[in-house]
Order: C-alpha cells, then sequence, then structure tokens
C-alpha cells in the first residue's frame, strides 16, 4: 500500500471516530446532527452532576469532595476537543488535505521519499497502538470494577464519581440506571477521546515526517556537490565547471528546494502550533488536574477508582509529552540509510537543542562546495533553523518530558502541602 494510502486510511479512521460522536472532520462544512448534541449534552450534564455531587461530599470531608471531582479533567479534556473541532475545523481538515497530496507528490519520486513517508506512517502507527491499547485497557477497568465488587461483596459503587438526583444506588433499579449511564459517558467519552488523540498525533508525528525528508533533500543536495567535485578532478583547466558559476545548475536547483522544504516544515509547525494549541494543552492539563486530585485522595485512604485514573491520567499526559519531545529532539529518528552527521549518540530526552534532526540535516549539507551566492542563502537557513518552532503549551511550556516533569514535581508538592495543612 503506497504512503498516501496508508494516511487516508488513518484520516478515514479518525473522522469515522469523530462522526459515532457527531463531528465529522472532513466535511466540507460543519455541521449538527443528533449524535452531536448527545455528546454536548453529555459533557454538560456530566459537569453539572459533578459540581453538585461535588458541593455535597464538601459537607462531609475534603476528601469525599476530591473523590466527586477525580474526573473533572477529563470534561475540561473533552471541552478543549469540542472547542477545538469547532473553531478550527476548516484548517484541521485544509491541513489533512494538503499532507494527503503531498504525499502523493512525494511518493512518486524516489524510493528514499518513499521510505522516508512509510517511516512516518509506522512511527503514528506505533503511538496510536500504545494510546488505543492504554485507553481499552484502562476503561474496561473502570467498567467492570463496580460490577466485580458488587459481585463479591455486595459494595455498591459508580464508574464516574457522582449520582444522579434523586435516583438511589441502594435500590436495584437505581443502581442499574446510574450505571447504564455512566457507561454511555464512558463510551462518548473514550470514542471522543481516543478521536481527539489520533487527530492530534496525525498532525504532530508529520513534523518528524517532514524532518525525515529535509535529511533525503540534503542528501541529495550533497551528492549533487559530490558530483561537481567529481567534474572538477576530471574537467580540463579553465572549463567551467556545472554549479561553479551563477547559473542554474543541478546544485543550485537542490540548494532551492532544499530552502524551500525548510520553510515549509516551518510554516507548517506554526500551522499545528496554531490549530492545536488548545487541544494539546487542555489534555495536559486535564491529566495534570486529574493526577493532582487522585494523587491526594490516594495518599490519605486506598480509593480503587482514584487509583486506576492517577494511571490512565498519567499514561494520557505522558503519551503526548513524549511526542512533543521527540518532535523538539528528533536525533535517533532518522532512517538508518540517510547521511547522519558525526556526533555523539545522546538520548532524545538530554539531547541539547542545537542537535535536533532539523539542524543536522543542515548541517551536513557540503556548504564548502557551495559558491557566493549560493553560501548568503544556505546562511539564511542555517540562522532560521537555529530559532525552530516548536510546540508550546498556553504559548509559555514546551511539549516536552521536561514539561512533565515539571508538572509532577509540581503535583507532589502542592499534594503535601495539603496533607501538611489537613494534619
Amino acid at each position: 500500500m503506497k504512503p498516501s494510502q496508508r494516511y487516508q486510511k488513518l484520516t478515514k479512521n479518525m473522522n469515522y471516530c469523530m462522526k459515532l460522536i457527531g463531528f465529522d472532520i472532513l466535511n466540507s462544512r460543519l455541521k449538527f446532527n443528533y449524535r452531536t448534541w448527545i455528546t454536548v449534552i453529555a459533557v454538560t450534564c456530566y459537569g453539572i452532576f459533578s459540581v453538585h455531587w461535588m458541593i455535597r461530599q464538601a459537607e462531609i470531608s475534603w476528601t469525599e469532595c476530591l473523590k466527586a471531582s477525580i474526573m473533572m479533567g477529563g470534561m475540561l479534556n473533552g471541552s478543549t476537543e469540542i472547542v477545538t473541532i469547532v473553531l478550527r475545523q476548516p484548517e484541521i481538515r485544509r491541513l489533512m488535505i494538503n499532507t494527503r497530496q503531498l504525499f502523493e507528490n512525494y511518493e512518486q519520486r524516489n524510493a528514499a521519499y518513499c521510505k522516508a513517508l512509510n517511516l512516518g506512517i509506522d512511527r503514528l502507527l506505533d503511538i496510536l497502538k500504545m494510546i488505543r491499547f492504554g485507553y481499552i485497557v484502562s476503561y474496561l477497568v473502570m467498567c467492570l470494577v463496580p460490577l466485580i465488587l458488587l459481585i463479591y461483596n455486595g459494595t455498591r459503587v459508580t464508574i464516574v464519581q457522582y449520582e444522579l438526583p434523586g435516583v438511589p444506588l441502594d435500590n436495584n433499579y437505581g443502581y442499574a440506571f446510574t450505571y447504564l449511564s455512566h457507561l454511555v459517558s464512558m463510551f462518548i467519552a473514550g470514542v471522543g477521546f481516543y478521536a481527539g488523540d489520533l487527530m492530534g498525533c496525525l498532525a504532530l508525528m508529520q513534523i518528524l515526517t517532514y524532518s525525515d525528508i529535509l535529511q533525503v533533500k540534503a542528501d541529495e543536495l550533497n551528492a549533487a556537490l559530490d558530483q561537481k567535485v567529481e567534474k572538477r578532478r576530471t574537467a580540463v583547466v579553465g572549463a567551467t565547471i556545472d554549479g561553479d558559476g551563477d547559473g542554474y545548475g543541478e546544485p543550485q536547483m537542490r540548494l532551492l528546494e532544499s530552502i524551500k522544504w525548510h520553510q515549509w516544515l516551518t510554516e507548517y509547525c506554526h500551522n499545528v502550533d496554531h490549530i492545536y494549541h488548545i487541544l494539546i494543552a487542555g489534555q495536559v492539563m486535564s491529566s495534570a488536574i486529574s493526577m493532582l486530585c487522585t494523587f491526594c485522595v490516594s495518599i490519605s485512604e486506598f480509593h480503587l477508582i482514584s487509583v486506576i485514573y492517577f494511571v490512565v491520567s498519567g499514561y494520557k499526559m505522558l503519551v503526548y509529552c513524549v511526542v512533543g519531545t521527540k518532535i523538539e529532539y528528533a536525533v535517533s529518528s532518522a532512517p538508518q540509510t540517510m547521511r547522519q552527521p558525526k556526533t555523539n549518540s545522546i538520548s532524545f530526552l538530554s539531547t541539547p537543542r542545537q542537535y535536533d534532526q532539523v539542524y543536522e540535516s543542515i548541517c551536513s549539507i557540503s556548504w564548502h562546495e557551495l559558491n557566493g551566492s549560493q553560501r548568503n542563502m544556505f546562511r539564511m537557513m542555517l540562522k532560521e533553523a537555529q530559532n525552530s518552532q516548536t510546540i508550546m503549551m498556553l504559548g509559555m511550556l514546551p511539549l516536552s518530558v521536561r514539561t512533565a516533569l515539571q508538572i509532577t514535581k509540581l503535583i507532589y508538592s502542592v499534594s503535601m502541602m495539603m496533607m501538611q495543612n489537613r494534619t
């Protein structure tokens, strides 16, 4: 299967999940239907019932109030996804169409481009397998734990941490109705979160693919410069070598292609950051809020649902931050067949910024074989690569593992402070 066909299949799968909750991303115009309103009503009802239940539990103790709020981060995450889709649907659709057209264009050039495109799809599929496996396991556990406890010792707990007003849990019909309503909420949340992650990763992971393509273009430029060197060795004294003058030779054409592609990559990063910054910030921050609430509950007493949701929230935040780190420091993501500059092997978690893949690809160009005007163009591209666009959260924090570690430290500090005040 061609890379463009594989990418188109992924976009169709994403759009199918989106249509299940009422949002047709690939449609020329976003239209609301009954599924859309069911999703919006479900999110709204969850927010109202959760706040109502939190107020009631606050009268008992702050721990019970925290138990009722552990999944409020999920509501924030779902709300940011809906806002992103409603506000940015034309731009999201245009971005996907342009990416597919680019795949169709470059897969026809040569095997190196086709391999880079397939490598990008393979990386994306690996990330999606991790996300899909995490959602399936965690949501199955959260949905089955109440049934297991009910069968084992008759304990009646809910999936979502609130009770419906006027529907008592000690009544069999009331508990069944509450459990089924929570199952509907969990289905909508699971499908929506997975579709949102798929939509975000489809855009984010292409940055790595485009970086690989830049490396291929740098290799082609180096090959053209190597040919110029060979021609100079065998040429007659005084003969003009292709690429030495100001004419439009092979090195000049390859250099312009590399410069234009780097400009395209920079613009693409800016567009992704502009379109998805609300969704990405909502994903990470909502996970952080849920981790804070669940951690505070868990250190005060054992609460099974809180422990499960703590793992789920940490998993969701880590996946996005790892993707962001790979985008920012993509040293080890280039294909082995591509020419790599001679640098020390450093983990992408600790690699300094000047050693990212785009910068290395540009530095691997044999610039000393360029003429004067070509060196000036190369200098501008190198200067731009030193100040590359990165994916930011709320315009302040980079999307990276370092940010996840900082958030985790903050969660621990706040939790300890709350426990000290309690004692």
